[in-house]
């Protein structure tokens, strides 16, 4: 694997560079895509944070970690799909979130923010030589590198030919770039070209675990595992977008699970009617004020909820209503694989899809 990297001052170079808001200028609208310009105010900036706090569940903090600050950006759109929306509102991926006026019904695939370029580092930071990008977006990482005079020569794979009549009009002169219109699976089993020096990957629009390893639950049908070892034989380094991320939601959930699994243990153990209410009880104090599924719940903070929610009252009932929930648990726990097998969703297998 390449070990080469780019100076602080060269990445700093590229990510300016990357801001294509500079010279995408148009709003245009081509098949299911759109180029759209946004500004980001203090009060959106302070919402969308407010808003990542309280709805983005277990991933908050990388919710957070996304949210726009104030400036003027531009951003490529595609007409979400139904399972996308609903991916979004239970929190099993990872977006920036589309507003409410005419890109409703939008997904945002690329922008040129300092969120998402950011999330290009390791690219900005290993590329050198000959680079292979599958996915072209806006071709942010494109205009970054073309700042980077180590980078010789810069291939790109987009599936997608209104992607490319869109945004590749804007590289066609660049005689460093070379936009290829191909399935990057099927690209990489027919190449036969020389080696790449580095190669990044970024065809998915989500940010998701279960685009990790396997390629039935994965966005498109195809997982970050398969593009590392279709592409392997002729790049000596990768990387992709969202991979980081991923990983750490998987690790997440999985510590996550392990916590409820242990709590589920307790509260079948437990000696006493009035041990597994008080189990219960904390239960629902974490979950409703947002606390660690295995912090330790404070008293001053028990005492208030019991006081003000009725949440022990409403353990009462439930216990009352379930007498067989220890029984519950226990199956729960005996039948939880601990993976989301929900395919995610396949838009380019869209009947609007203008595909290679």
């Amino acid at each position: 694997m390449s070990g080469h990297h780019n100076s602080s001052s060269m990445i700093e170079r590229m990510e300016a560079s990357a801001r294509v808001s500079r010279f995408i200028t148009d709003d245009e609208d081509y098949g299911r895509w759109r180029i759209f310009h946004f500004e980001v105010d203090e009060h959106h900036h302070r919402m969308s944070i407010a808003r990542a706090i309280g709805e983005g569940g277990p991933n908050r903090h990388m919710r957070v970690a996304r949210t726009i600050p104030e400036g003027e950006y531009v951003s490529l759109l595609r007409k979400a799909t139904p399972g996308e929306l609903q991916d979004i509102a239970d929190g099993t991926v990872v977006d920036a979130y589309t507003d409410d006026g005419p890109n409703k019904a939008y997904i945002p695939v690329m922008s040129d923010t300092p969120t998402e370029i950011r999330e290009m580092g390791h690219a900005l930071k290993h590329a050198h030589g000959r680079v292979l990008i599958t996915g072209l977006g806006l071709g942010c990482l494109v205009a970054g590198l073309l700042s980077n005079p180590d980078v010789t020569e810069i291939v790109v794979v987009e599936i997608d030919r209104d992607v490319i009549a869109l945004t590749g009009k804007w590289y066609k002169d660049e005689p460093r770039v070379t936009i290829v219109n191909d399935d990057a699976i099927r690209f990489a089993a027919g190449y036969d070209g020389p080696d790449f020096d580095y190669a990044w990957h970024d065809i998915w629009t989500h940010i998701g675990d279960r685009n990790l390893d396997d390629d039935s639950l994965a966005e498109h049908g195809i997982s970050y595992e398969s593009m590392f070892v279709n592409y392997d034989r002729f790049c000596d380094h990768q990387g992709a977008w969202g991979y980081i991320e991923a990983l750490h939601m998987r690790a997440q959930k999985d510590h996550e699970r392990a916590v409820y699994h242990d709590w589920g243990r307790q509260f079948i153990a437990a000696a006493s009617d009035e041990e597994r209410e008080n189990l219960l009880v904390d239960f629902h104090i974490r979950r409703m004020i947002g606390l660690a599924p295995d912090a330790i719940v404070p008293d001053d903070i028990r005492v208030w909820a019991d006081e003000n929610l009725d949440i022990r009252e409403g353990v009462q009932v439930q216990l009352m209503a379930r007498p067989n929930m220890v029984q519950e648990i226990a199956e729960i726990i005996a039948n939880d694989e601990g993976r989301d097998d929900d395919p995610m969703e396949r838009p380019n297998e869209a009947p609007e899809a203008n595909v290679a």
